[in-house]
């Protein structure tokens, strides 16, 4: 078990740590966000963001953290707007709670996900299977959340969709050079 001994092994790697972290933090991020009130969801995203500002990520990536919580949240409205995705109303923008998922998601390309930046066909099968898998359950457990019908079209285009959205992310933070740091010091 050479993992558990201080100075070998993945628990001495930081950017292990911190990855294995993120992972957890969004994890319960994502279903406060889904099974939670939206104060509860506002509020776990203030200190998940916090925690990553403090120790977790390098004031390097915010910006791109930022330009990911924008592109995902407009991808997301447009799937809301085509009707692949159904909030219970006719919405123009993704609900506050959905923000705050995109808010906890967009560090983890930095972290718990970046060993995909340099797999592109596997990030694409992750994306095409984790983020449809991830509307799928959500619209499962919120009531006030569809998938659009058919049930399978809405599926597939989301598969399409996610597919395409991971490797397109990883290349564009990968063009500055972000994720060539280990460990983001």
């Amino acid at each position: 078990m050479s993992f558990f001994v201080r100075g070998k092994g993945w628990f001495s790697d930081p950017l292990f740590v911190k990855s294995a972290a993120n992972a957890a933090l969004f994890q319960a991020g994502w279903w406060i966000c889904i099974l939670g009130s939206i104060e509860a969801a506002i509020g776990f995203t203030a200190v998940y963001i916090f925690a990553h500002a403090k120790w977790l990520l390098p004031n390097t990536v915010w910006q791109h953290v930022v330009r990911i919580v924008v592109i995902g949240c407009a991808m997301d409205s447009f799937i809301a707007f085509t009707g692949i995705l159904n909030f219970g109303e006719q919405r123009q923008v993704i609900p506050l709670w959905l923000v705050c998922i995109w808010v906890l998601f967009a560090p983890c390309f930095f972290l718990s996900l970046r060993f995909l930046s340099k797999l592109p066909l596997v990030a694409a099968a992750s994306g095409a299977i984790g983020g449809t898998l991830a509307y799928f359950g959500g619209a499962a457990i919120r009531p006030d959340v569809q998938l659009g019908e058919p049930i399978l079209h809405s599926v597939l285009i989301l598969a399409i969709v996610w597919a395409l959205f991971l490797p397109l992310v990883f290349a564009y933070v990968n063009r500055d050079g972000v994720l060539a740091v280990k460990g983001h010091s």
